[in-house]
C-alpha cells in the first residue's frame, strides 16, 4: 500500500479503483461467502482491492446493494479487513478509522467492523469495539466477546442467542428457520472460531429483580414486579483507557427521550426496557458495599436510577428521596460476579404518584472498557 501514514490514502485508492474499472468489460469474478475462504485467497492489499472491486461491481449490476459510498470504498474496506486479519496488521483498522472518520471525528463503521473481525478470528476480546448497544448501554458487543473468548455462555447477553451459538459452533443447527441473518452469519464465520478450552465466563445463578410500589392518595397500592431479561445480566465495567477507540456517537434521540438523559461514560449499568424500563447506573469508584444515597440523574450523579413504567411515567430520585445502594465487586474483571441491592422511597414520577422501589441483583462483568 505504500506510505500508510499518509492521511487519506485509502480514499484515494478507492477513487482510483472507481476511475480505472468503472467502465469497460471485466473478467467474471465472485466473492466466496465464507470469510475463511476470502482470507485463504488473500494475496496482498492491491491484488485484493482489484479483485473485490470487480466482483462487487458485477454484484451491484445484479442488484446487490453497495454498503458504502462507492464500490471503490467498499473494496478498500473489505481488503483492509482481510489484511488486518491475514497479516495480523491492526494499523489497517487504524487507517480506516482515520481516513473514513465522520464529520465530528466519529469512528466509522468500517473501522469498527475491522476491529470486530480481528477480535473474533484472532481471539482478542479487548479489540471488540465499545459501542452504544441496543438497550442504550455502553459496552462491547457480547456476540463479539463470545466469539473472541470462544465462550458460548456470553451468547445469553445477545439479542439473538441462536445466531451467536451458530457462529461459535460453525453450524446452522442453532438457527431458527425464519432467521435468515442467522444462517448467513453461520456460513460467513464458519471454520474460523475454534472450540473454547477455558472455563466458561458466565455462572448459572445470575438474576436481578425489582419491586415497584405506588399508591394514589386514598387508594390501595399497586405493586409491579420487574425481572431482568437474561441479556441485562452481563455488565460492561468501566476503568480502562479505550483501545481501540469507540464511536463518538451518543444514544439515539429516541433513547434520550425515553430515559430522559444518558449516564456518563464512566458508569456501569444494569438496564433493559420492555413493557417497563429500568436503568440503574453507578460510578464504580464512588460506590461499594457501604450503603450510599442515589442521586438525581445528571452528569454529576455518582449513582442513579430511572424507572419507566407501563403507563409512561418516568420515575427518578430527587433530593428528598430516601435511598440506599450497595455494590459488591472484588477485583472486577471479565467473569467477576457483582452483587448488590437498592431501595428508594418516593422516587418522583412525572405522571401520577411517587414510587417506592426495592431490588437486588447478581450480575457478571463481561468486559473492561
Amino acid at each position: 500500500m505504500g506510505d500508510e501514514g499518509e492521511q487519506g490514502r485509502l480514499r484515494r485508492i478507492a477513487m482510483r479503483l472507481d476511475e480505472a474499472f468503472a467502465q469497460g468489460p471485466l473478467p467474471k469474478l465472485t466473492e466466496p461467502e465464507r470469510l475463511a475462504d476470502r482470507l485463504a485467497t488473500y494475496r496482498g492489499f492491491r491484488d485484493c482491492a482489484k479483485k473485490v472491486y470487480i466482483a462487487r461491481r458485477q454484484a451491484a449490476g445484479r442488484g446487490v446493494p453497495v454498503r458504502a459510498a462507492s464500490i471503490g470504498d467498499a473494496a478498500v474496506e473489505e481488503c483492509a479487513v482481510r489484511g488486518a486479519v491475514a497479516d495480523r496488521d491492526a494499523t489497517l483498522c487504524e487507517r480506516l478509522a482515520t481516513d473514513y472518520a465522520g464529520p465530528r471525528g466519529e469512528t466509522p463503521l468500517a473501522a469498527l467492523r475491522c476491529w470486530d473481525t480481528r477480535a473474533r478470528v484472532l481471539g482478542l476480546p479487548d479489540e471488540c469495539p465499545v459501542l452504544w448497544m441496543p438497550d442504550d448501554v455502553l459496552g462491547r458487543n457480547p456476540e463479539c466477546l463470545a466469539a473472541a473468548r470462544r465462550d458460548a455462555t456470553l451468547c445469553e447477553f445477545v439479542d439473538s442467542p441462536q445466531r451467536c451459538r451458530a457462529i461459535l459452533s460453525g453450524d446452522e443447527a442453532p438457527c431458527v428457520e425464519a432467521l435468515r441473518p442467522c444462517h448467513a452469519a453461520a456460513t460467513y464465520w464458519a471454520g474460523l472460531i475454534p472450540n473454547g478450552s477455558d472455563p466458561p465466563l458466565v455462572p448459572a445463578d445470575l438474576g436481578a429483580t425489582f419491586s415497584v410500589r405506588r399508591a394514589e392518595p386514598g387508594s390501595a397500592p399497586t405493586v409491579l414486579e420487574l425481572q431482568a431479561p437474561p441479556r441485562a445480566l452481563g455488565v460492561s465495567w468501566p476503568g480502562r483507557k479505550l483501545s481501540p477507540p469507540r464511536t463518538l456517537a451518543l444514544p439515539t434521540p429516541a433513547a434520550l427521550a425515553y430515559w430522559g438523559n444518558a449516564p456518563p461514560d464512566g458508569h456501569a449499568q444494569i438496564t433493559w426496557h420492555e413493557q417497563a424500563g429500568l436503568k440503574l447506573s453507578f460510578n464504580p469508584r464512588a460506590v461499594g458495599p457501604t450503603p450510599r444515597q442515589l442521586d438525581p440523574p445528571g452528569s454529576g450523579a455518582a449513582a442513579t436510577l430511572v424507572l419507566v413504567l407501563p403507563d409512561g411515567a418516568r420515575c427518578t430520585p430527587e433530593t428528598e428521596t430516601r435511598s440506599t445502594l450497595t455494590v459488591d465487586a472484588t477485583n472486577p474483571g471479565p467473569g467477576t460476579v457483582v452483587t448488590g441491592s437498592v431501595t428508594a422511597e418516593k422516587l418522583r414520577c412525572n405522571i401520577g404518584p411517587p414510587a417506592d422501589v426495592q431490588g437486588k441483583f447478581r450480575v457478571v462483568v463481561t468486559d473492561l472498557r
